[in-house]
């Protein structure tokens, strides 16, 4: 569901990505993710694999990737803090979390459009023809954004997050009801946000939220029903990552050829 929602978000603010390419990077990204601290090589691996495959630029690609990102980050944050308010102070790490991690995407954002940014990149004095690169892919990241932002695109795409996010609770709810041998609307909610809990622990600062998982869960799962979701998530999540292997060489071609075609182009515009 994941993979369509990148495909209706492409169609809809820069150029269609084919399915099978959504769902390779949405599988790629995943897989990197949850080796890197914060998640923060998902959104980099997915921009890369669609730009490989279907020759978008990497800022039109890269508002593509976070775009969905913040989809995910919204959805789950808004939920853990209206539901886990009342839990505190047992919730009290993931409360943390989800401001942290929601407040670090606004403020990301923001930086990235401002001439802050623009300042920023050329304090480094890097050559002309990069910083120009660098300031055009901003502006074709930025376009992407808001255009993924208007109520015709962003009211379908939340509507596919939630659904997506319900399908994985089912996996979380199958391991409550395992434990406990019964079910119920109560336990389906649970499930549901307990799933968001896992998006924003897993956005923490260590690898996979290593431990901000594992502590931030503990209060809200039982430790039968916390080590077999942590194994069940890890697993989804670095298995079907061996599709890396398959899009090396593509990559690989893109970085070499691609990007330095582009930054040329760049500087001959100068």
């Amino acid at each position: 569901m994941k993979a369509w929602r990148l495909t209706f978000l492409s169609e809809k603010t820069v150029k269609r990505v084919p399915l099978g390419v959504s769902l390779l990077a949405r599988f790629s990204g995943r897989f990197v993710g949850v080796l890197t601290p914060a998640y923060t090589g998902a959104a980099p691996t997915r921009s890369l694999i669609i730009s490989a495959y279907t020759g978008v630029p990497p800022g039109e690609s890269f508002s593509l990737a976070t775009m969905e990102s913040i989809l995910d980050t919204i959805l789950s944050v808004l939920v853990v803090l209206v539901f886990t308010a009342p839990l505190l102070p047992e919730s009290w790490l993931v409360f943390l979390v989800s401001i942290c991690i929601g407040a670090s995407w606004l403020l990301g954002v923001l930086w990235a459009g401002s001439d802050g940014f623009t300042r920023f990149i050329r304090r480094l004095r890097l050559p002309e023809n990069l910083e120009c690169y660098i300031l055009n892919q901003r502006d074709l990241f930025m376009r992407g954004l808001r255009e993924a932002l208007r109520m015709r695109v962003l009211t379908p795409s939340l509507l596919i997050t939630l659904l997506s996010h319900i399908f994985e609770s089912i996996a979380l709810l199958i391991i409550i009801t395992e434990s406990i041998g019964v079910t119920g609307l109560s336990l389906i909610l649970k499930s549901f946000i307990l799933m968001e809990a896992t998006y924003v622990l897993s956005m923490s600062i260590t690898p996979g939220g290593s431990l901000f998982f594992e502590y931030g869960l503990a209060s809200l799962m039982s430790p039968r029903s916390l080590l077999a979701w942590r194994v069940v998530y890890l697993l989804f999540s670095i298995l079907p990552g061996l599709i890396i292997v398959v899009a090396l060489r593509p990559v690989r071609r893109y970085i070499e050829e691609a990007l330095e075609r582009e930054v040329t182009d760049c500087a001959g515009g100068i």
